[in-house]
């Protein structure tokens, strides 16, 4: 009696399956990508309809990285992709007793442009934390410029190098930390003065203004003549000819500065 209870159970459930299969709207028989129409309390004679996870499981989009650092002019444009708590190498460049090293400090956040803006294309590679221009010799490290909450932002994470331009006081090294700009490239300038000296920051004096760094055009690099730092402005919509003039620096190592003419 029992068997043939069961096999009437077993007729009842296909009967019923089928005859819903046929009945209920397909819309509700696919509810969505998450879930499944199952039957329940056949026995009792009720049909009843519920939603159950048993096909697809919802995959959580990934908890987005806020950033700790202040909120700057590419804040709208950059997506943190994940962050590091020790200290990365982000710039290095050989000297003739040394070496200059540009490394981060406490946490550091890597991600990427979001889209085209003045200071790269979409996708482009970045960089924010706290950085130290470093001078490594004879085994010791010395701190020559502090920046802090600096962003870079480069086509890919390949390992940057200063720029060198010798002068007859010094050799002066320039750290761009964006490779470029409607604006003009930023830039940042120390010195390792002739006779074994150590490296010094240098600033910039233009106007009555002291300057931690200043601007040039991507088409004209800084140049050395007649022992002046000559720098050209970028050009943009609306510049005046007095504007687009070059300025001319003279090196006071004494003072660790350049000074406009």
């Amino acid at each position: 009696m029992n068997c043939k209870n069961k096999l009437i159970d077993i007729f009842t459930c296909f009967f019923i399956s089928s005859l819903l299969t046929s009945c209920v709207p397909q819309h509700l028989l696919n509810m969505n990508e998450e879930s499944i129409v199952e039957v329940v309390n056949l026995k009792e004679g009720r049909t009843n309809i519920k939603a159950t996870d048993q096909v697809t499981t919802k995959i959580e989009k990934p908890t987005e990285i806020v950033s700790q650092f202040s909120k700057s002019e590419f804040s709208n444009v950059i997506e943190i992709d994940f962050t590091k708590e020790t200290p990365s190498i982000r710039a290095k460049t050989s000297t003739e007793n040394g070496t200059l090293v540009l490394v981060s400090r406490g946490r550091e956040e890597i991600g990427h442009l979001t889209v085209p803006s003045m200071s790269g294309i979409e996708g482009d590679t970045t960089f924010q934390s706290n950085y130290d221009i470093v001078y490594e010799h004879n085994g010791k490290r010395l701190t020559i410029l502090s920046l802090p909450e600096l962003t870079l932002i480069q086509p890919t994470d390949k390992l940057l190098s200063f720029d060198k331009i010798v002068f007859k006081d010094a050799d002066v090294y320039l750290f761009n930390p964006r490779y470029t700009s409607g604006y003009g490239i930023q830039f940042y300038a120390m010195a390792i003065p002739n006779g074994g000296g150590e490296p010094i920051p240098l600033h910039f004096i233009k106007g009555g203004y002291l300057l931690e760094h200043i601007t040039y055009s991507s088409l004209n690099p800084p140049i050395n003549k007649k022992e002046r730092l000559v720098i050209v402005p970028e050009e943009r919509a609306g510049s005046s000819k007095e504007e687009l003039k070059e300025v001319n620096y003279v090196l006071d190592i004494k003072n660790k500065r350049f000074v406009a003419e």
